[in-house]
């Protein structure tokens, strides 16, 4: 339950922390670099982005039965 006192207050664990690196963000951190913590840690991510290195997960998409390209 909460009180009046608390309302709007994050927890130790609802901390946010650099996607990077793992450092915790000061409170209130900058919206322009959020969710990282630094300009470097931001291009790791865009090059990591660029590099394909981050993928969506999916389930694998059955071959078709009876598809071929020769459609006329």
């Amino acid at each position: 339950m909460s009180t009046p006192g608390n309302i709007g207050k994050k927890k130790d664990k609802e901390m946010t922390h650099c996607k990077i690196c793992g450092v915790p963000l000061p409170s209130p951190h900058d919206p322009a670099r959020s969710p990282f913590c630094s300009e470097r840690c931001r291009m790791n991510d865009l090059s990591k982005w660029f590099g394909e290195n981050y993928r969506i997960a999916s389930n694998p998409v059955p071959p078709s039965q009876g598809d071929d390209d020769t459609e006329l």
